[in-house]
């Protein structure tokens, strides 16, 4: 795998060093101070972490003054480096403010590389009225959470493996998103959410009997699915209830598409060449997760990971998808890596816990996906971490 590497902390220090001088080059005397963020930040990375920065400006660049922030993306040396730019301002409203995506991403750790008061003042600023912004929030999931659990229970009813292991983890991702909301504790990373939400003060009483049973991927349980998913439903209806909320019990009529994957023929491989980025982290996650035998952080971060494999391959088959039926068309797919069978059995079956099969599987599946595409001629990586180079 070229676009995946092992790193160490100090390893990622050296490039980070590197950047630093490359960052001031590009912004001048428009930055105010550089951070680093995520795993690198809170020093709880795995060997396979990506090294995230912010660069703080006064104001964004020409030619960018619309934009709410913009980035730089580059896979150098099996190690992802992304730099994002963004003003103050803008940082405290996407990331400190209780927004629909507070969950993932307000108790981000800023760890200062330059101007360390600047970073310190920021790290310090205090939300105002938290948890009733939190609540506005949750309360805005109940749809999702309605839609999902009604899907489970028909799928149940129906006892359709193919289907389940999906539907359930969706049902059960916008539960453990609620409950963030509702705790007021955002979590500290997608690996974690599952070990974290296990501390929640609020929780439905049959919570973690649902989480044991995705963890340890009993999908054929239909009876005691149907039983948990009801009874977790029903208690964050009625926490809903009592916190002054009236959340409907009618499933919304407005229809979405159950399509995804490739919409344009002509441009499927450049398509695929686009979706690299989100393949190639979610991959790290996985193999973290395997590396660090993390059965919990497995269970978020491999259901990320198949959808983009999925994406990828729909470009590559010239074939659209469905949420629907996700495994089914998965199995009917005319080109597949190797490993993506296995892979997709443990999927179906959840076995998260499989982590020496999964790690395989998912090399195998990368790097043939890797030399497909560096076959064809794509351009998936960059020889340098300048900001200030356009490759």
């Amino acid at each position: 795998m070229k676009g995946i590497k092992k790193y160490t902390h100090k390893e990622r220090e050296r490039v980070l060093l590197e950047m630093v001088p490359l960052i001031k080059k590009k912004f001048g005397k428009n930055l105010l101070a550089i951070a680093t963020r995520g795993s690198f930040a809170r020093k709880t990375e795995g060997p396979y972490s990506d090294l995230e920065l912010f660069a703080f400006l006064k104001e964004m660049p020409q030619g960018q003054k619309k934009l709410t922030y913009a980035k730089m993306h580059k896979i150098c040396d099996g190690l992802s480096v992304e730099l994002i730019w963004i003003t103050e301002k803008t940082y405290i409203n996407e990331v400190k403010e209780v927004t629909g995506s507070w969950f993932g991403v307000g108790s981000e750790k800023l760890l200062a590389v330059y101007k360390k008061r600047f970073i310190d003042k920021l790290s310090k600023y205090k939300v105002k009225d938290v948890k009733s912004k939190a609540m506005y929030q949750a309360f805005a999931l109940w749809p999702s959470i309605l839609f999902t659990s009604s899907k489970v229970l028909e799928i149940a009813n129906k006892k359709d493996h193919e289907k389940i292991a999906f539907a359930l983890y969706h049902m059960f991702e916008n539960t453990l998103n609620f409950l963030a909301f509702i705790n007021q504790a955002p979590y500290t990373s997608s690996s974690k959410k599952i070990s974290e939400s296990k501390k929640f003060k609020i929780k439905p009483k049959d919570f973690s009997k649902l989480t044991t049973l995705i963890v340890n991927g009993n999908f054929r349980k239909y009876s005691e699915i149907k039983k948990l998913v009801l009874s977790v439903t029903q208690d964050i209806k009625k926490y809903l209830e009592k916190a002054g909320y009236e959340p409907s019990e009618e499933i919304s009529s407005k229809k979405c598409s159950d399509k995804f994957g490739m919409f344009d023929k002509a441009k499927r491989y450049e398509q695929a060449v686009a979706t690299w980025e989100k393949v190639q982290e979610s991959t790290t996650k996985t193999l973290n997760s395997a590396e660090m035998k993390n059965a919990n952080g497995m269970t978020t971060v491999i259901n990320d990971m198949f959808f983009q494999y999925l994406k990828i391959l729909s470009y590559l088959n010239a074939k659209t998808l469905k949420f629907s039926q996700i495994i089914t068309d998965a199995k009917k797919l005319k080109y597949q890596p190797t490993g993506f069978s296995e892979l997709i059995a443990v999927i179906e079956n959840g076995k998260y816990k499989s982590f020496s099969k999964i790690k395989k599987s998912v090399i195998d599946i990368f790097s043939e996906l890797e030399n497909r595409l560096e076959g064809m001629g794509y351009h998936l990586y960059q020889d340098n971490v300048d900001p200030n180079k356009n490759e």
